[in-house]
């Protein structure tokens, strides 16, 4: 006699309740309409980094208030104002991660150091880019930098 498979039907799995969720990461750059290399590659990051199931934004870096600051744009960062710093700072701590782009030049404060306090506010995971960096910064930034921040900044 031969012998007789019995095969039951292959249980559909179940979504796990507590499924983890996609890492949410925030962008510190300039970002389009800005017109430069940072803000292009921002904005490309931006793209792939929200491709399903991502979720990515970006606290932009600007000189002056922008009205509309398009649907991937968290906040910004006025240069030259503690309060839009400090409302960064809240806006990047919801994210799980943040990217700091860098450039010289993009940032306020002397020689840019207002990044300084931007970092030393971060509650979260970070990475950054700078480019480019100088071989021989400005002297003046030894000094203006030191006192950004009264807490220790790890990049």
């Amino acid at each position: 006699m031969p012998a007789t498979l019995h095969l039951s039907p292959v249980p559909t799995p179940r979504p796990p309740t507590d499924a983890p969720r996609p890492a949410t990461i925030g962008i510190l750059s300039t970002y389009p309409p800005t017109q430069c290399g940072l803000a292009t590659f921002s904005a490309a990051l931006t793209e792939q980094l929200n491709r399903p199931p991502g979720a990515a934004g970006v606290v932009r870096i600007v000189d002056r208030p922008e009205s509309h600051p398009g649907a991937e744009v968290a906040a910004h960062v006025l240069n030259g104002s503690p309060g839009s710093t400090a409302e960064a700072v809240r806006h990047l701590n919801g994210f799980d991660a943040v990217v700091v782009q860098h450039e010289y030049g993009i940032y306020g404060g002397a020689d840019g150091c207002d990044v300084v306090d931007i970092v030393a506010g971060l509650t979260v995971r970070r990475s950054s880019s700078c480019t480019p960096c100088s071989r021989s910064p400005p002297r003046a930034s030894d000094a203006s930098c030191a006192g950004s921040s009264n807490r220790p900044t790890s990049w």
